[in-house]
């Protein structure tokens, strides 16, 4: 129950998680997030439940703050599209990273993110995506989340759509995707 991956040819970096979380699992709702609101100086502890449980909610998680895939287009091509995931009766969309609240706080003050409408939430010793079985190790970067996008209902994964491994990939976990497997669920509903 541990992933062996090979760092810099001079050893094994070891990093235990959890199998992949599946269609028709339910989150880990216990477990915990940090937030650092605005004009605040101790970050909050958030529970999934609080964040997810009772509500439909998009999910997305991303290697790291500031990268370059993740601030050009993961980020900010949810906030542009997100009064359409609204529409299709999404109630809270999140972003998650291995990173700390400060640095989330900070990230999405610097793109403009009204953190009310895309929350950016802080996994900061990676345990809520070790138990998701949604982490990578990237040299020179360390262990970081996949770049995912779920959709929850109630705490229960409806959609899971997960990119390979590495920074770049970024075909399946955008709004635009999501959307689609929307359209895709509502019509499975009828």
């Amino acid at each position: 129950m541990g992933e062996q991956v090979d760092l810099y040819s001079n050893g094994v970096f070891d990093f235990k998680q959890s199998p992949r979380i599946k269609q028709g699992d339910t989150l880990p709702l216990d477990e915990t997030l940090m937030v650092l609101e605005e004009g605040s100086s101790e970050p909050k502890s958030v529970t999934l439940k609080e964040l997810v449980g009772g509500k439909r909610a998009v999910l997305f998680g991303l290697p790291g703050a500031y990268t370059s895939v993740c601030s050009s287009k993961h980020v900010p091509n949810y906030v542009e599209r997100s009064k359409e995931l609204s529409q299709q009766g999404v109630e809270v969309i999140a972003c998650l990273s291995v990173n700390d609240p400060w640095v989330m706080r900070d990230w999405a003050k610097n793109m403009g993110v009204d953190t009310n409408v895309v929350h950016m939430m802080a996994d900061g010793e990676g345990m809520l995506h070790s138990k998701l079985g949604l982490l990578q190790h990237m040299p020179g970067l360390g262990v970081r989340a996949l770049r995912y996008s779920m959709l929850v209902d109630d705490g229960k994964v409806t959609v899971l759509n997960v990119e390979e491994p590495g920074g770049k990939s970024y075909k399946i976990s955008g709004p635009g995707h999501m959307l689609e497997d929307l359209a895709r669920v509502k019509g499975q509903q009828a």
